[in-house]
This record gives structure tokens, C-alpha cells and sequence, in this order.
């Protein structure tokens, strides 16, 4: 490639097509004529840092021709024919960087569909592909300004908060939704799924929580529950529930979970179905719990089989329970 004023005589160096030159910023004065020594191909230079275990990042600055158009397919191209990556993956930042865009790009190049909607968990999906490939690049297009990597949330290092549920058979859950329903239309409160908690609400990481939640599935059995009576509690998320027997089953099913999660219970397990979260008046709650036996007269005595845990994200400072979400499931052992 030859620049403008500079003439290729017979003794200038014949090109590789995938060569790609810059003036070489030396200080001394050349003539317009001066031989290829005076530019410096950055192609190889690219590639050199490239095949450097230690090299993660790597910025080169031009036109958007010069490097869209020009420079990227002889990377692919050299990248090909050198086999250093197995993936190459192009993502464009634009001034305004649209994260959800961004992973959008990325899950249609590895072929993939999200299978959740926060930006965290798409994260996570993403992560989890990529680590799917032994080596592979990423190649960032328009960055109109400097990236702050460090203050990117991390989908490995950002925390949420988790919960374990245990859940009814789906003809216990259907009668429960009628329950609940009924309750929320006079005293209010928000929709939630029914369940009985086997680990409380814990701060973690995606990864750790999801991976905690399988171990802890490995090898646990189903188990019975039995609703002992309606009873009410003394803040937000107890405000109305089944009590349900802490059998030997029941606890140990908790006690097994807690150990892999390294969750402190601050008080005795207290196994529970909720029907009701809201923040009432002792006078209101013991309305709400006539109202929950008059709607369904039967509860007490009420025994099922618990075949399933779930793994939710559970933000208790989000009392309208907009931002929960189911993150996994597993089927427990037959006995």
C-alpha cells in the first residue's frame, strides 16, 4: 500500500495483501521517497500481541474506514489463516453504549437465544456461552471514549439476593393462587408464587448462588409437608401463612441447603407457607387470617408431597416483588 507523493520504485519492498501501514512516528527527516522502513505495519504487530497469553486488551486508533473497512478483514483473514482464535466476535459501543444492544450482538454471533430478561442474568448467559469456547476475541467498534472496565458491574462479582422455595404440586399451588387471591382483593399486597422457604434471603453472586443451588439439589429427596394451621406474623413477608409441622423431614431438608448456601439463620426455622404479604394492623391481620379459614375451611390437616426446589432472586427491599424472579429448578429424588 502506498501513500500519496510516494512513488514505488523497483527497489520497493513488494507488499503482503494483508500488510497494513501507518507513518512511523521517528524522529528524523525523511523524503518523500524514503522506502518502506520510514512506515511500520501494525498487522503484525497486532498479531504478535495477539498471540501473547498476557495481552488482553488492545487499541487501534483511525478512520472508520481505514478500520472497519480495511484493517478488521485482514485481522479476520490472518486470524483464519493463522487458527489463533476459535471465535472472533465484532460488538459495536457507538456514543451511547446500549448494554441490552450490545448483548443482543453477541447472542446472535454464538447463536443463542436469552432465556432471561435482567441485564445481570443476561449477562450471565452470555458468560456462561463464551466460557463455553477455548479462545476467543472480541473485537469493540466505534469506541468514541475511554472504557472504564473496572467499573463495568461484573456478572461474576455483582450480587443479588437469593432465596431457596420449596413448591407444592401444581394442585396444591392452584388451590393456594384461589386462596391468595381472595385475600389480596380485600387486604392488598403483592402476587406472588406459592412456596415455603428453605433458605432465607442471601446476598450472592449468579454463578455462586446457581452453583450452591445444584449442589445442594444432588441427592435430596422428596418429602411431606402438612399445614399445622393459618397463623399470622409480625412484619411484611410473615403477614398471613400456613404453619406448616417442622417434621425431621422437613428441617433436615432446610438444614442440608442452608450448609451449602453457608446461610445463619438469626432465629429457628420456622417452616411456613405465605398466603399473604402486606403491612396490617394486628386488628387487620386477625381479619385477614377469618377471612383465609372462612375461604378455604379445610387447610388444617393439609398434606403434600414437596418434589421441587426453585431457586429465586428475591430483593426484599422490592416490595412490589416486580424485580423477583425464578433463576432455576430442580426435581428432588423419588422415595
Amino acid at each position: 500500500m502506498a501513500f500519496p507523493n510516494q512513488p514505488i520504485s523497483d527497489s520497493t519492498p513488494i507488499e503482503d495483501p494483508d500488510d497494513y501501514y501507518v507513518p512511523c512516528c521517528i524522529p528524523q527527516a525523511y523524503t518523500s521517497n524514503s522506502p518502506y522502513p520510514t512506515r511500520r505495519p501494525i498487522l503484525d504487530d497486532f498479531m504478535k500481541a495477539l498471540a501473547n497469553p498476557h495481552t488482553h486488551i488492545i487499541g487501534v486508533i483511525g478512520s472508520k474506514d481505514e478500520i472497519e473497512d480495511r484493517f478488521i478483514p485482514k485481522v479476520r483473514r490472518r486470524i483464519e489463516r493463522d487458527k489463533v482464535f476459535d471465535v472472533v466476535l465484532t460488538v459495536t459501543i457507538s456514543k451511547k453504549p446500549d448494554l441490552n444492544k450490545i448483548q443482543d450482538e453477541i447472542a446472535g454471533q454464538l447463536g443463542f437465544n436469552f432465556n432471561k430478561k435482567s441485564k445481570g442474568e443476561r449477562a450471565c448467559e452470555v458468560l456462561g456461552r463464551i466460557k463455553q469456547e477455548k479462545n476467543i476475541l472480541v473485537i469493540l467498534l466505534d469506541v468514541y471514549k475511554a472504557l472504564d472496565f473496572e467499573a463495568i458491574p461484573h456478572p461474576e462479582s455483582t450480587k443479588h439476593v437469593y432465596s431457596v422455595w420449596a413448591v407444592p404440586p401444581e394442585e396444591v399451588g392452584v388451590r393456594m393462587k384461589k386462596l391468595m387471591s381472595g385475600l389480596r382483593s380485600e387486604f392488598g399486597g403483592p402476587e406472588f408464587e406459592p412456596h415455603i422457604t428453605v433458605v432465607g434471603a442471601i446476598s450472592l453472586t449468579a454463578d455462586d448462588a446457581l452453583n450452591k443451588f445444584r449442589s445442594a439439589c444432588e441427592g435430596l429427596k422428596a418429602y411431606d409437608a402438612t399445614v399445622d394451621r393459618v397463623a399470622t406474623g409480625t412484619f411484611f413477608y410473615q403477614c398471613v401463612y400456613l404453619l406448616i409441622h417442622p417434621t425431621t423431614e422437613v428441617v433436615e431438608t432446610s438444614d442440608h441447603c442452608i450448609s451449602h448456601f453457608g446461610y445463619m439463620r438469626s432465629s429457628p426455622y420456622m417452616p411456613h407457607l405465605s398466603l399473604l404479604y402486606a403491612d396490617l394492623s394486628d386488628e387487620e391481620k386477625k381479619k385477614a387470617e377469618e377471612r383465609a379459614n372462612s375461604l378455604d375451611d379445610s387447610l388444617s390437616g393439609l398434606s403434600f408431597k414437596i418434589n421441587r426446589l426453585a431457586l429465586y432472586k428475591t430483593d426484599t427491599e422490592d416490595k412490589t416483588l416486580k424485580s423477583w424472579e425464578k433463576i432455576a429448578e430442580c426435581t428432588l429424588t423419588p422415595n
